[in-house]
């Protein structure tokens, strides 16, 4: 019984979405496969074709089960399940395309798009633009962000500064001119983007790429290194420094991170290592005793021992030991991105062609 209501709710996640008056016709989808793989532990059902195959799709669910799917031009909501309907058309050009996105609620949500933030309180059907000083006109580029409510929220990314005479630095750190290099970032604000105030790191080459919370615990990363705070992002502590390669002495970069709870998570990293953390991030240990056959990015947990990851090379695989060991699932359909849906013990997969629902069966 509790299977099938969950099955019920995921699917729910993407029928429940709204599509404004006036949008476009729905996007007609092909067929699918109705389970992508069959695994003892895991149940990958399908969910719905794809408006695109083969392309960089990206997703974003609340915590009332509504989802967004974009990719840089276009975000769509479904319709009804059989198919996508176009939600915005943000146009073709490609300076401006839209970078990430964070769906608060049903109605409200926000847009990182290369020139600048915008939020809509209509479920999508009109943006406002919100001003962020420290990286508009080209002071800076953001790439992630995390609202807690309507209030509470973070953008990160980098700032320009001038590179001092001498400072090596990574060519997609650099400014056109290469003047100015890129430092890594990050900008929370109380008032709903009223104001930003920038949190205290340690001066970084490079930006932060992806942010993620639970409550006051919560983890920034990316080619800027990687940091963890415990007390809601007032004080960050590095992550990767005692992590540093033997061979060549750098830190590995963070691909992705997942937090079970205020307490325990979990950092992928380059070249199949895995970390976590039983203290909301205050210390953080290796765990993989034996490495997956290639490097982890996406991945969730359903408790401490069970969790599903995805691999670099879209094959997916599965735990039961907290990470220490993995196996790989038999699919038949390379998975593209893993979601997790707030506030909920599922997920969704982004496949090459489709959407499934991912759920542990003896929940």
């Amino acid at each position: 019984m509790k299977r099938a209501l969950l099955s019920c709710c995921l699917i729910w996640i993407l029928i429940g979405c709204g599509s404004p008056a006036g949008s476009p016709s729905p996007v007609k989808t092909g067929e699918g496969p109705s389970n992508i793989a069959i695994d003892p532990d895991w149940q990958i059902n399908l969910v719905t074709a794809l408006p695109l195959e083969r392309a960089s799709l990206n997703l974003t669910c609340d915590a009332e089960r509504s989802c967004w799917l974009w990719n840089r031009q276009q975000m769509w909501t479904t319709t009804g399940g059989t198919g996508w309907r176009v939600l915005q058309d943000f146009g073709p050009d490609q300076q401006d395309g839209i970078v990430n996105a964070f769906k608060l609620s049903s109605n409200t949500g926000w847009v990182i798009r290369a020139k600048g933030l915008y939020k809509t309180q209509d479920g999508g059907n009109t943006w406002s633009r919100i001003a962020v000083p420290r990286m508009d006109d080209h002071k800076g580029m953001m790439a992630d962000l995390y609202f807690r409510d309507e209030n509470i929220g973070w953008v990160v990314g980098g700032e320009y500064r001038a590179l001092v005479s001498g400072e090596a630095a990574p060519n997609n750190a650099l400014s056109d001119d290469r003047k100015q290099v890129l430092g890594g970032s990050v900008l929370m604000t109380t008032d709903g983007g009223v104001s930003w105030q920038p949190q205290e790191l340690k001066k970084t080459t490079g930006r932060f790429e992806r942010i993620i919370f639970s409550n006051n615990s919560g983890v920034v990363f990316g080619d800027a290194g990687g940091y963890a705070t415990t007390d809601g992002g007032a004080t960050w502590s590095d992550v990767l420094s005692r992590f540093r390669r033997e061979d060549t002495g750098e830190v590995p970069p963070v691909l992705n991170a997942f937090f079970l709870d205020d307490v325990r998570a979990w950092l992928t990293l380059s070249g199949a290592e895995l970390l976590v953390t039983e203290d909301g991030g205050k210390s953080w240990a290796s765990v993989a005793e034996s490495s997956p056959p290639e490097t982890l990015g996406d991945l969730f947990f359903v408790d401490s021992k069970n969790g599903i990851a995805l691999g670099t090379q879209h094959r997916v695989f599965k735990t039961r030991d907290g990470g220490r060991s993995w196996e790989e699932f038999q699919m038949n359909e390379e998975g593209r991105s893993l979601t997790v849906v707030r506030g909920a013990k599922s997920g969704l997969l982004l496949g090459s062609k489709n959407l499934y629902s991912v759920s542990y069966r003896r929940s």
